[in-house]
């Protein structure tokens, strides 16, 4: 046997083997590479989603701050439309947060405009039960409603990453 030609198959395995190893090392790198791709989006997403649902509530917070500002009231409101504004959440701040809570609520900002829809005439009819219907601290003594005024809250919220959205709410009232 020729010993060159020994010596020549056992370098062609060899460098197989080196080619054969680079390949699978490239092969894993790119997998690495598109799972850390895949990742990086899902972590955008799930911070884009907290992010609407943050926005969702601002603008929420801003419905209700009409329905505590009509509930404030004897009679109704003698200007209509009224405005609603903040350009930052600094109101609702309890003192408890902490810098990375306040870093996350400075970028988001809400409005709403309170218009009126309509007034309906009950004369002495009742609309409802009242101890199904109405709000009140304790069940079933929430008295008779017939919500008499009612009026329409458009409220908008803004937020980080131009993220914002949009509540149509209708709102009754009775004084």
């Amino acid at each position: 046997m020729d010993r060159r030609h020994c010596t020549g198959s056992h370098t062609e395995e060899k460098g197989s083997i080196l080619v054969s190893t680079l390949l699978i090392l490239v092969v894993l790198n790119l997998l690495a590479i598109g799972l850390l791709q895949t990742s990086s989006r899902e972590s955008k997403m799930a911070g884009f989603k907290t992010i609407d649902s943050a926005v969702l509530h601002a603008a929420d917070s801003c419905v209700m701050d009409t329905v505590n500002w009509l509930g404030a009231m004897s009679s109704p409101p003698a200007v209509l439309p009224n405005v609603i504004s903040y350009a930052s959440l600094d109101h609702m701040y309890t003192g408890d947060e902490t810098q990375e809570e306040l870093n996350k609520l400075s970028g988001y900002s809400y409005d709403c405009t309170t218009t009126a829809l309509a007034v309906k005439s009950v004369s002495g009819q009742s609309l409802g039960i009242g101890t199904e219907i109405g709000e009140n601290s304790a069940y079933g003594s929430a008295g008779d409603l017939s919500p008499r005024y009612y009026y329409e809250v458009v409220s908008s919220a803004q937020g980080p990453q131009n993220s914002s959205n949009r509540i149509l709410a209708t709102v009754s009232a009775e004084y």
